[in-house]
This record gives structure tokens, sequence and C-alpha cells, in this order.
């Protein structure tokens, strides 16, 4: 009996010693470790060479020859007027613009002459919400309070204009709710590539909800062909080469910024059998655009990339500056903003929309 309880003893005591071992990894009262933990292995560092990522590369990416990481775009806001003339370049204006896909990147940073541009601007800016806060009282003395708040303000914020276009459509005064619209695209510089195309995407986008909302159809369908192109060659030349790549690779194109809208447009006009061919027109105009679209692409997301290795400043303005010393990179902006997709809309597309459909030519 007293063998088979010292037995039991033994064997729970070696039981907690284990337990106490398992949990503390020594002996009580013992300094010295007996169990080890396992040390993580490191992990293999990618020590490929530059050729070698290249050989692994997706042959069939247009960009497999581009191995750093590629800035994701956000979808523009929107513009664009309808004359493009070739145009040409001159010293640029320099702008510290940072955002790109706001009406923000509208927003001229170089202040007017003043003493106090702090004080003016906060007070612009009082001045305009007054003007949003009166536009369901008084809607005259809020155009008169937002056309001050503008004169007052010592940069060039273009949401008080499209507020202000907004106004004076409401106040029964559509011809200078688009003579805004117009003075904004004839004042874009030209010299300002970068974001040039993406002012006159997003002016244009404006544009596009005021006719659409007035059910005028056609002229929607006019201008939301101009924001589509010009939203594509904005992407070019601001580097975004994905973003580019899927409108590329899309067959719809058409509906690619407004379905809803799109479909709406051409159910109203009666056109919908039309809309087929509007938009294979569309898509073989973006085709033919494609290589001076990828090579402009290429040279602003190249030059995004050297300032980003220099540590210089990635604001547009820096970009901007080293694309226009690139004589190829101008050469395509200038083909990609020349007067032919006004040329190709009165020839290809205003026919579909005021005769009905047409035989599928290729564009020349």
């Amino acid at each position: 009996m007293l063998l088979t309880m010292f037995y039991f003893v033994t064997i729970l005591f070696l039981v907690f010693l284990g337990a106490f071992v398992f949990q503390n990894k020594t002996l009580p009262g013992s300094r010295h470790q007996l169990i080890k933990p396992k040390e993580a292995k490191p992990k293999p560092k990618n020590n490929y060479s530059e050729e070698e990522i290249l050989e692994k590369a997706d042959r069939e990416n247009e960009f497999a020859d581009i191995i750093e990481d590629r800035p994701v775009a956000k979808r523009p806001q929107a513009t664009n007027t309808v004359k493009q003339s070739a145009q040409t370049t001159s010293k640029p204006v320099a702008k510290s613009t940072k955002q790109l896909n706001s009406d923000a990147i509208f927003i001229n940073k170089t202040p007017l002459p003043s003493d106090n541009s702090t004080m003016l601007r906060e007070q612009s800016a009082l001045m305009s919400r007054e003007a949003a806060d009166l536009k369901h009282v008084n809607l005259p003395e809020a155009i008169d309070l937002l056309k001050s708040s503008i004169r007052m303000s010592p940069v060039k914020n273009y949401e008080d204009y499209f507020k202000l276009a907004h106004y004076l459509h409401l106040n029964g005064q559509p011809l200078e709710s688009y003579e805004i619209y117009n003075n904004l695209l004839e004042g874009l510089d030209f010299n300002d590539i970068v974001l040039y195309n993406a002012a006159i995407s997003n002016i244009t986008e404006k544009i596009c909800t005021r006719k659409y909302k007035d059910n005028e159809y056609k002229d929607y369908l006019y201008y939301y062909s101009f924001w589509l192109y010009n939203h594509t060659v904005s992407l070019a030349c601001r580097g975004y080469i994905d973003e580019l790549n899927d409108i590329l690779k899309r067959k719809d194109k058409l509906h690619y910024l407004a379905p809803t809208k799109v479909d709406g447009a051409f159910k109203y006009l009666e056109k919908e059998k039309e809309k087929d061919i509007f938009s294979y027109y569309i898509s073989m105009y973006l085709a033919k655009m494609r290589q001076p679209l990828l090579i402009a692409v290429r040279k602003a997301y190249n030059a995004n990339v050297q300032i980003r290795r220099n540590g210089s400043s990635s604001l547009p303005s820096a970009t901007n500056q080293l694309l226009l010393k690139d004589s190829e990179f101008i050469a395509n902006f200038k083909l990609l903003n020349d007067t032919r997709f006004l040329l190709f809309y009165k020839e290809k597309l205003s026919p579909i929309l005021n005769n009905g459909e047409v035989r599928r030519k290729k564009i020349s």
C-alpha cells in the first residue's frame, strides 16, 4: 500500500515538474534555460537582377519593361473646351498643385498681388459659403455675392466658377452660364501639359451634367465624347499606365465614364440602334491614337520616376518642366491635342445622331 502511494506521489511530482519546465523553459529556482525557442528563419530576399525580372514579366503586357511601382489614378473630375487648336509651347507658369482627382487641381496657387492673401482667401471662402446659403432665398443676391468672392480671392478657385455658372443657369441666364465654361476653357495654359487635358475633362463633365439635366441629349453626347477623349489623354499625360491600359483594352469604351446617362441619352433621342455604331467609331479613333498615347504615358511615367529618384518635389509642376524638355513627348502631346478629334466628330459621329445609322467605314 505504501509502495503504491509512493509511485502515485512520484508520478504526480514528475507531471507537475514537467508542466513547470514546459511553461517556464527552466527548472524551479534555476535561471538556466533548458528549452530555447525556435528562431524564425529569415525570409529569402529577392536578389533577381533587373534582366531576370524582365524575363519573368508578362510578355503580353504592353508595359512589361516598367518594373517600378505604378501610381494609381483616381478618376478625374473633368472638363473640356470644344476648341483644341495646335499651339506652340513656351516657358510654363510655375504652379504648386497637389491633387489630381478633384476640382482642386484647377486652383491657381500663384497669389495675386496682395499684402494679406491669407485674409482675402478666408474672406472669399466666407462669402462663397454665404452665397450658398442665400441661393434658395435670394438668388440674384447670391450671384452678386459669389462674383464678389471670385474677385476678392487671391487664387483662381474653379469651384466658385462652377458654382457661379450653376447659379446663373438657375436664374434663367443659360448663355451667361455657358460663357463661364467657355472662358475657363479658353483660359487654360497649353504649356501646363500635365494637367491641361485633365482640366478640359473636368470642365466638360460640368457641361455634360448641365446638358443632361436640360434634356439636350445631342449636346450631351457631343460634350461627353470630348470628356471621354480628354480623360483618356489626361491619363497618358500624367503617367497613369494601368488606367490608360484599362481603357485601351476595353471593347466598350463609350460607357466608361457615365454608362447610365449615355444609355439614357440614346434612349430619349430614339437612337438606340445607332448606339453600337457610335461606340464603334469612338473605339476605332482611340485605337488610331494608341501609339501617341502609349508614347506619352511612358514618357510621363518615366519623368515621375526620375523626379522621385532625385528626391525632388513630386508636384505636377516638376514633371511638367521635365516633359517640356522632351521633344518626343511634346510632338505626341500636340498630336493628341490638335483639331482632328473635332473633325472626326463632325464627319463620323454627328451624322449618326442627325441622320441615323451609317455604314461602318475604316477611319483613315
